[in-house]
């Protein structure tokens, strides 16, 4: 209860205040009111508290939004103050009456209106802050003792009442509860959700309106840049709203959409085309389109186009585009576009007379694209079926990367249209025209090769018995057994110049290993980080006495590997075991999976892992390739 403190003031005022108290002492809480009531009238200031107009709820808002200093500064013209020591003791009194009578409305209504009475003074604040603990609001309590705290400190900093709001405050803050999104600064809320997938994203839209208006603001527009929509089926339930969707989350990204991915395309387009995705989203960075299951049939849009912006076009897993709608993509993105990939061209018929070219030769040249994956439909009768893309080559001339698959071409040309390429894989499927003459067709600066079948291998370098790459950092071969004249003037020359760092030589010549044991002086590098050891249980040499001395003689040359790829092997958990403790930290197993012992071994003692399934970096197992669908001749 507060007491009275000051004598100079009105006798009838302080008479009523202390009779108030004494009701109020005595549990007489209707005697209470009146005689508080009364010691308020009396008051020299005028301010009837009880006949005001009611200002609660703009003072309630402002506290929980934190702008309760600047409301009360926006009242200060309308509203008169009183710092009467008897006016705010007995309209404290007063509430607390009403908290006695279980009147909490009547109460918060009045300690609202306290505030904004007498702003700088602690009681007002702890009064509030009572009634607001009664009606279990605590975490507005402690916004009202945080800014409460504030007010007072501006003009009486060494108020005494100031340790007990501060002490109200610390008790209460258990208990509050606040909306992260509200109170973080706006770019921690933007690092934050951009580390959720775009489907979590869309579900926190429905948190709450806050949540919605914040996340849908200009201000985290560059949430809503990036969209990639997974449909898991043709009867998902959302599918017919999928354009509204598509529109609004366009929208909330201020018409900039940069980049957009869509797997199961063809569900999506079923409900909102193509032609509507690129009209809603001209300023396209990325387009990424896939289909999960079966194949999608894109046909060319109605009309032109332009994506201005576009720099990567990925046409991936049975996406079948028709060559017209790939000659409107790259004429609307032919002065922007640096990375296209497409893995279902389609192909001719070479029994046909006179057949659609390819490649039209009237399609734009692409003089900014660096990488290129270009692969064919696998038909089930191959032989009938070739997509030449020769024109290709000539249209594209800064080509830095390329990955070619079940296609054909012609390696002669690769120094002449390709002076640039610095990485090159080239797939099993994929058919070599004749070419004249014993010259390699690679640049002697290739960063990485990788290349299934000797003849491919072959065609690019017609010689393998000399020394001709110096600067390789990835080398990966899968075909028959290299020679040792072969197998050391390929990898050799990068190894001794310590820039190879990813081995992957399928089988290696391991008969040559044990027949020549100790190993070649040259076979060793601080470099590498990377190897495969295959071509062990191909010649049956797991049975071998020597078997562990050699396999890891081989490892100890490469004291910086990190991973190793052992693929079918029939290798021992014992010799697994001595990798890991030799420094390996990731083993890639295809066969059998290891003991968990070991593999619980190996991640509590060592940090490292054994793996089932193929080393995801390496371009033969581009997501995009595996299992590709295939079409009936």
């Amino acid at each position: 209860m507060a007491t009275v403190k000051h004598r100079k003031v009105d006798r009838t005022s302080i008479a009523f205040l202390r009779k108030g108290q004494e009701f109020y002492a005595s549990q007489k809480y209707d005697h209470a009111e009146k005689a508080l009531l009364r010691a308020m009238d009396m008051c020299t200031c005028g301010v009837a508290v009880q006949n005001q107009p009611r200002i609660d709820h703009e003072i309630l808002k402002a506290i929980e939004q934190k702008r309760l200093k600047e409301v009360l500064a926006s009242m200060s013209a309308s509203s008169k103050r009183c710092g009467n020591p008897v006016h705010v003791d007995a309209l404290d009194s007063l509430i607390a009456t009403y908290e006695m009578q279980f009147r909490l409305n009547e109460g918060l209504e009045f300690a609202l209106k306290m505030v904004n009475l007498s702003p700088r003074e602690p009681k007002s604040y702890l009064r509030l802050g009572k009634v607001l603990r009664l009606k279990s609001l605590p975490t507005t309590a402690y916004c009202n003792y945080k800014q409460g705290i504030e007010l007072v400190r501006r003009k009486h900093p060494h108020h005494a009442l100031l340790h007990k709001l501060q002490a109200q405050k610390d008790k209460i803050l258990p208990y509050a509860r606040f909306d992260p999104i509200t109170i973080l600064p706006i770019e921690l809320v933007r690092m934050i959700f951009k580390h959720l997938d775009f489907k979590t994203r869309c579900g926190c839209l429905g948190v709450s309106k806050t949540w919605k208006i914040v996340l849908t603001g200009k201000s985290l527009k560059s949430l809503w840049q990036v969209q990639e929509y997974k449909i898991t089926g043709n009867s998902h339930p959302g599918l017919r709203r999928i354009r509204s969707s598509f529109e609004s989350n366009v929208r909330y990204a201020t018409g900039a959409l940069t980049e957009l991915s869509i797997h199961n395309c063809s569900s999506f387009f079923q409900f909102c085309s193509l032609q509507q995705a690129l009209f809603l989203a001209p300023q396209l960075k990325v387009l990424k389109l896939r289909q999960v299951r079966g194949i999608c049939y894109l046909e060319g849009v109605p009309g032109q186009f332009k994506l201005p912006s576009l720099m990567n076009l990925s046409l991936g897993h049975g996406v079948y585009p028709t060559p017209r709608l790939v000659q409107q993509l790259l004429d609307s993105s032919c002065d922007s576009l640096e990375e296209l990939s497409i893995f279902g061209l389609q192909g001719r018929d070479r029994d046909v007379e006179d057949p659609v070219p390819d490649w039209d030769p009237n399609w734009p040249k692409l003089e900014k694209l660096k990488v290129i994956r270009l692969s064919c439909v696998p038909f089930r009768d191959r032989r009938d079926r070739v997509t030449d893309i020769n024109r290709v080559m000539e249209l594209t001339p800064n080509i830095e990367e390329a990955w070619i698959g079940c296609v054909t071409w012609k390696p002669e040309k690769l120094l002449l249209c390709w002076p640039k390429l610095r990485s090159l894989f080239v797939a099993l499927d994929t058919r070599t025209r004749h070419t004249s003459g014993n010259q390699p067709q690679l640049n002697r600066e290739m960063r990485e090769l990788h290349v299934e079948c000797r003849w491919n291998l072959l065609s690019l370098v017609p010689s393998l018995h000399l020394p001709y790459f110096h600067m390789l950092e990835k080398l990966s071969l899968v075909c028959e057994p290299l020679s040792q004249d072969e197998f050391m003037s390929l990898v050799r020359p990068s190894l001794e110049s310590g820039t190879l760092r990813e081995l992957d030589i399928r089988p290696l010549p391991v008969l040559d290993f044990f027949k020549n044991f100790p190993l070649p002086d040259w076979f060793k590098s601080d470099s590498i980080t990377y190897l495969s050891l295959t071509g062990f249980t191909q010649e049956l040499l797991y049975e071998d006495r020597m078997f562990e001395e050699v396999v890891l003689a081989i490892i100890n040359r490469f004291p910086n590997l990190r991973s190793v790829d052992i693929a079918d092997e029939i290798f021992p958990d014992t010799l697994l075991a001595k990798f890991i403790q030799k420094g390996v930290k990731t083993i890639y197993c295809h066969k059998a999976p290891p003991r968990v012992d070991l593999r619980n071994w190996a991640s509590k003692k060592f940090g490292a892992e054994l793996i089932m399934g193929s080393p995801p970096h390496l371009p033969a197992a581009h997501p995009e390739r595996n299992n590709l669908p295939q079409l009936p001749r």
